[in-house]
C-alpha cells in the first residue's frame, strides 16, 4: 500500500496489521525520489496489478511505469471532479494519462460521460455505483464471494485482499471495513 500526500492523521496502525508493508511517500523522501522508490516496490513486491485513485504523483509516474513494467496493468478510480482545481480535478489528470492506464472506473454515469468528453475511449470506462440497492442486489454467500475475489487478483484462499480507493484518514471512514 502507498499513499503520497502526507497527512496528519491516517490509519495506518489499522492498515499496516492487514496489509503488511504500508509506504507513506511523502514521509520518506522528495517527489524527485518517487520513480526510485515505486521502481524498488513493484521489483521487490511484483503486484499483478496497480489500482491508483487520486494522487496526481502517481499520474505522472505512469509513463516511467509503464517503460520500466509494460506488463503490470494499470486501474484508476475516480469519484468526484473538480472544476475549480486542474479544470476538473483528479478525473481531468486520468483522461491526460489515459494512454498509461488500463481501465478507469468511476462511481457514475455522468462522470463517465465527463472523462469521454476528455477523451478516455468508452470502452476502458466502468460504471460502479456507490451505495447499491441492497434490496435488489443480493451479496453473494461469503465463502463464494471471496473465491471470486481471490480469482480476480490471482490470489490463493486465505490471502486478504482489501481494495480501498481512499486516503488512510478518518475522514474516509476506513475503519468501518
Amino acid at each position: 500500500l502507498v499513499t503520497t500526500n502526507a497527512s496528519p492523521e491516517n490509519d495506518t496502525d489499522t492498515f499496516s496489521s492487514i496489509a503488511g508493508d504500508i509506504f507513506h511517500f511523502a514521509h520518506l523522501g522528495d517527489v524527485t525520489a518517487y520513480p526510485a522508490m515505486i521502481a524498488y516496490l513493484i521489483s521487490s513486491r511484483q503486484p499483478d496489478l496497480i489500482v491508483l485513485s487520486h494522487t496526481e504523483h502517481f499520474y505522472h509516474l505512469l509513463p516511467f511505469i509503464q517503460m520500466k513494467f509494460p506488463h503490470i496493468p494499470v486501474t484508476d478510480i475516480n469519484h468526484i471532479e473538480d472544476m475549480k482545481w486542474r479544470s476538473g480535478g483528479y478525473p481531468a489528470i486520468s483522461a491526460r494519462f489515459t494512454g498509461y492506464i488500463s481501465s478507469h472506473i468511476v462511481i457514475s454515469d455522468w462522470l463517465k460521460t465527463f472523462m469521454i468528453q476528455r477523451g478516455v475511449q468508452e470502452q476502458k470506462l466502468e460504471t460502479i455505483y456507490i451505495g447499491a440497492d441492497t434490496a435488489a442486489i443480493r451479496p453473494l454467500p461469503p465463502a463464494e464471494r471471496a473465491g471470486r475475489v481471490h480469482a480476480s487478483f490471482s490470489k490463493t484462499a486465505g490471502t486478504t485482499v482489501i481494495l480501498f480507493p481512499a486516503r488512510l484518514t478518518h475522514q474516509k471512514k476506513a475503519l468501518l471495513l
